[in-house]
């Protein structure tokens, strides 16, 4: 008797979940519009840095011309958080040349 109690209770159970999933399939789908979000803050204006300067010290670092214009290339197009990046650590390769 005990286990057709333990059944019934798992039948009623599954039971309970599928009018749960009945249900939520019945409401509405969320959206992206039903959400409110934060708008985006407005993208900063784009700094570009001229490498022109700092053309020898890349020919030092990566010794092949083409390269240094394929870097130099990328660069022009990067985000500016790169280009400073790139600029800082050129400034770093010339003080350690220096001394």
């Amino acid at each position: 008797m005990k286990e057709k109690d333990i059944n019934e209770d798992k039948l009623q159970r599954f039971e309970e979940l599928v009018d749960r999933l009945e249900k939520a399939h019945d409401k509405k789908p969320h959206h992206i519009e039903d959400h409110p979000h934060h708008p985006l803050p407005p993208k900063p204006e784009r700094l570009n840095f001229e490498f022109k300067d700092d053309i020898e010290a890349l020919k030092e670092i990566f010794v092949d011309e083409d390269t240094v214009d394929a870097v130099v290339k990328v660069m022009e197009k990067s985000p500016s958080e790169i280009q400073i990046v790139l600029k800082v650590v050129i400034g770093l390769y010339n003080k350690i040349k220096e001394n």
